[in-house]
């Protein structure tokens, strides 16, 4: 059972998010605004993925492994679940839409170092975990150089656990630590596993602004992530 503290945190989040702004500043999740527009104008923003620790049935090739009798016995192979794992990455593109670089958790900053991640392996379990983001990507706007056009913000799950299936998630974009816009993944689509969370792109001096929710297909693989998110490039 979840601690009811960890609950609470979480819950908050939205809570305040929900009575303090505009719920229609992004409207339908598609509607782009300026981070003028949205009355952004700090200099740091994070993007970031809250949680709490689920577990999911074996399935498949794991479920078969953790019933033979050399493997069933080691640590890693005996559990009969498998922990909820999301996963946050962006990836940036120049004007022609090539991949200028990527972070994600194999790759933890650009080559500039004015992005960084930094994640976990599951959801929050305890109250000080809680109080924190799972999954977090901090961008230096005004640092960016401006062959940097564009940034691809994606949430998956590591183990293709369905991302609406995620206990109490929460993504949010923030300027030093206010809250721009957040939606929870379980408003993605059923049986999806990535998605494309936001989106921002220079507009002039200013960046624009967008969550299209845009699901990335069952096939999308996880296990090679990096050679997706390349992909990605083509699409936007």
């Amino acid at each position: 059972m979840t601690p009811p503290q960890i609950t609470n945190s979480l819950t908050t989040l939205m809570t305040d998010f929900n009575q303090n702004n505009d719920s229609t500043s992004l409207k339908s999740f598609f509607e782009s605004k300026t981070l003028t527009e949205l009355g952004v104008y700090g200099r740091t923003l994070t993007v970031s993925v809250n949680y709490e620790a689920c577990q999911f049935e074996k399935t498949g090739m794991l479920d078969f492994a953790r019933k033979i009798p050399l493997l069933k016995k080691q640590t890693p192979f005996r559990s009969p679940t498998l922990d909820m794992d999301i996963d946050l990455s962006c990836v940036v593109l120049d004007e022609s839409h090539q991949v200028l670089d990527k972070v994600w958790y194999g790759n933890v900053r650009s080559a500039d170092e004015n992005i960084r991640y930094i994640g976990s392996l599951t959801g929050a379990d305890n109250f000080e975990e809680a109080l924190m983001p799972q999954e977090l990507i901090t961008i230096k706007l005004n640092e960016l150089p401006s062959t940097v056009q564009r940034l691809i913000f994606v949430i998956s799950s590591h183990h293709k656990h369905p991302l609406c299936q995620t206990k109490r998630g929460i993504t949010k974009i923030s300027d030093d630590g206010s809250i721009i816009h957040a939606y929870e993944l379980a408003t993605i689509s059923a049986g999806e596993h990535g998605v494309v969370a936001w989106i921002l792109e220079r507009d002039g001096d200013d960046f624009r602004l967008s969550a299209p929710q845009k699901t990335l297909g069952r096939s999308f693989n996880t296990d090679a992530l990096a050679d997706e998110l390349d992909k990605l490039a083509n699409g936007f």
